[in-house]
Order: structure tokens, then C-alpha cells, then sequence
């Protein structure tokens, strides 16, 4: 399998969000991915494992204000993540997640 350019994990309510754009990205030609988070315990590190070695950067879009699973993963892992982090009460959008992966791949 080639490299992705980019890998968005996501766990809970966001990921509906966040499959939708990778899978409008990946219309379009991007070559990115998703991992849904199904659990924090058991902790499954070496499927999230694999998924990154796969990805040259990785995005976690998360509904809380410090990134709790982007700190927890970037710091397992000791991988850089991008965080898009929104905390107003409202569901995350597919088009903020893709605006952000859009940018990622480096496409206006």
C-alpha cells in the first residue's frame, strides 16, 4: 500500500464527520485515510500504530477544547499531529474536516 499524506483518527460522534471528508477527499483525488478509535481501554496501540506509520501527517479532529486524544496519541507515539479542536456544543462538520485535510495535502 502507498503512503498516505495524510490519516485523520477520530473516535465518537466525529467520526461520521470525519469519514465523510476523507471519503470526499479521496474522490478528489487525495490520498488520505481514517482510523476509528472504538475504545481508549482496551487500548488498541497497535492497530493505531500501524495506521500512522502508513500516513506522513496526521489529523485528529476532536469535540473538546485540549485535544485529549491527539495529546494521548501524540505522545504515545512521539508523532507531531495537527488538532482541530472545537468545544461549542454543536456537531463537528465534515467541511471544517476536510477544509483542514484539503490544507494538509497542500490543495487551496
Amino acid at each position: 500500500m502507498k503512503p498516505l499524506d495524510v490519516g485523520v483518527i477520530a473516535w465518537g460522534s466525529t467520526f461520521g464527520s470525519a469519514l465523510e471528508a476523507v471519503l470526499r477527499a479521496q474522490r478528489e483525488g487525495m490520498k488520505v485515510g481514517a482510523l476509528k478509535v472504538m475504545s481508549l481501554f482496551p487500548y488498541h496501540a497497535e492497530a493505531i500504530r500501524g495506521f500512522m506509520k502508513k500516513c506522513k501527517a496526521i489529523l485528529i479532529p476532536e469535540l473538546n477544547y485540549e485535544g485529549q486524544l491527539a495529546n494521548l496519541i501524540g505522545h504515545l507515539y512521539g508523532k507531531d499531529v495537527v488538532r482541530l479542536n472545537r468545544a461549542t456544543g454543536m456537531p463537528m462538520s465534515s467541511r471544517l474536516i476536510f477544509d483542514q485535510v484539503r490544507t494538509m495535502v497542500g490543495r487551496k
